[in-house]
């Protein structure tokens, strides 16, 4: 199995790949820091799997990568894998066509079993992570999306124009955000999501 690495962390990408070469059904054909350079690589080495960090080297982004691999290279699997809590990060994962994700802290084991499963059609995917707060229910996908446009500094109006939706229905949104997780305010709730790494925005 060919296999290219995405990792921006020197130590870990050296690591992963040590990891890798040393299985006799694997190779490493080409290790990255930049998933903007994933697709010209793939083109070179046609690799059966991409086993890439979610976010890389120059703010590049993993997720996106995956879509635009899925388009040119739907044969390729993908197992996308993080270090961090965002609570969006699975379903992101799994709507940009991934294979595969997995969290950081898994074993040796559990990464090689996760990395041939996924060569051999099977999905690995972990119950997405929540944010553990007085008064939590699930958010949904929307109010994520609201949550994170908040965490990016867009103010109302700006975050009813980029989902296309009123403002009043925005307010809303907050509105049940606030009551699912009990805190006081939106600004308050922004500043414990991005401190805890339960939302990762592209300026983080």
């Amino acid at each position: 199995m060919k296999v290219i690495v995405v990792e921006d962390q020197k130590l870990l990408l050296d690591s992963l790949v040590d990891t890798l070469e040393q299985e006799d059904d694997m190779e490493v054909v080409a290790r990255l820091y930049d998933a903007a350079k994933v697709d010209d690589a793939c083109a070179t080495y046609q690799p059966d799997l991409v086993l890439m960090d979610v976010c890389t080297e120059n703010g590049s982004s993993g997720i996106r990568a995956t879509e635009r691999l899925q388009k040119s290279f739907p044969h390729i699997k993908v197992v996308l894998m993080t270090g961090m809590a965002d609570i969006s990060f699975v379903q992101q994962a799994k709507e940009a066509g991934a294979s595969s994700f997995i969290y950081k802290n898994i074993s040796t084991k559990e990464l090689l079993y996760v990395l041939r499963s996924t060569a051999s059609d099977y999905s690995t995917f972990p119950q997405e992570q929540t944010m553990p707060v007085l008064g939590y229910n699930k958010l949904t996908e929307r109010e994520i999306d609201v949550l994170r446009s908040v965490c990016s500094g867009l103010t109302r109006k700006e975050i009813a124009e980029e989902l296309q939706v009123s403002e009043n229905t925005i307010k809303a949104s907050i509105s049940s955000i606030l009551t699912k997780t009990g805190f006081p305010s939106i600004s308050r709730l922004a500043i414990y999501a991005l401190s805890s790494g339960f939302i990762v925005t592209e300026d983080s």
